[in-house]
């Protein structure tokens, strides 16, 4: 996507700025000051889907936000990254170019996953890791037919990415696939999965993260994980069934959960993040 086109309206617009490293671009969003959250988002996202609640912890703690390897505005040439572990070691490699070390990292989704690979593999281990809906286990269900479906979308190359983009940008395409994960969010957000949508690079590497999934590795070391933990997890969530994190917080050390019985998967963006900002001080604790 074009930064000076479709980003002129993008959440947080004034807070972003681009580092290039090597084979990646990023686009980072950052606010606030003290000690470092890192947001991550989740498969197909971007930095929006914080666009309710990165102020709010930013009144307490430096917050920043990025684009996942060639998903949203980061830019990225090489799919390797795309790989759960490859996305781990670019984001480490960005985050000690920048001289960060994180204290929280949040994760939404396939986001959770990379949040745990991260601590695994940065030199500092995070003092807290806050898993929304966590996409930890092989997908089953829909989710699980995409995953073979991207696979095989991923023979086509470009063709495949410019099919989604032209069958699945419009507003009630959008708004359809956000419903069918439980969740009801406001046009802004809807505006923005359509522009993601909408274009075929972002759309390309989706796909390229999709078929590149492998989490048994980091499902194998969990027990190795020495964070504190804290997996939130939507009622109405029809992406990742609840149990997952249930099954995941059985495999962690120190390790709390909160169910919220009203919330899809996307809870972090739903009534203006008002279901994920109600337990700001257990995210922060």
């Amino acid at each position: 996507m074009i930064w000076d086109r479709e980003g002129n309206n993008w959440p947080h617009r004034s807070l972003s700025h681009f580092k290039s490293m090597g084979k990646i671009r990023w686009h980072i969003q950052e606010a606030g000051e003290g000690n470092t959250i890192l947001l991550l988002h989740g498969t197909g996202a971007s930095t929006h889907s914080w666009r309710h609640v990165m102020l709010p912890m930013a009144e307490t703690h430096h917050v920043l936000a990025l684009d996942l390897p060639g998903q949203g505005f980061t830019f990225a040439s090489d799919q390797n990254t795309c790989s759960l572990k490859g996305m781990s070691n670019a984001i480490s490699a960005l985050l000690s170019d920048l001289g960060i070390t994180p204290e929280i990292i949040i994760g939404h989704s396939a986001g959770a996953a990379i949040a745990y690979q991260l601590a695994l593999d940065l030199p500092q281990t995070p003092r807290h890791i806050v898993s929304i809906n966590g996409a930890l286990e092989p997908f089953p269900g829909v989710a699980g037919a995409i995953m073979p479906l991207s696979a095989k979308l991923m023979g086509f190359g470009a063709i495949g990415a410019n099919l989604v983009s032209l069958t699945m940008s419009s507003e009630s395409a959008v708004r359809k696939l956000i419903e069918a994960t439980g969740s009801r969010i406001d046009h802004q957000g809807i505006d923005c999965y359509r522009t993601l949508v909408a274009d075929s690079t972002h759309v390309d590497a989706t796909i390229a993260m999709m078929a590149r999934w492998e989490l048994e590795p980091l499902i194998a070391r969990a027990p190795e994980i020495k964070s504190r933990n804290l997996l939130m997890t939507g009622g109405k969530d029809r992406a990742v069934d609840p149990k997952t994190s249930e099954r995941w917080a059985k495999r962690l050390t120190n390790s709390d959960t909160i169910h919220i019985q009203d919330s899809g998967h996307l809870l972090h963006e739903e009534n203006k993040g008002a279901h994920f900002l109600a337990h700001l001080d257990q995210v922060l604790g």
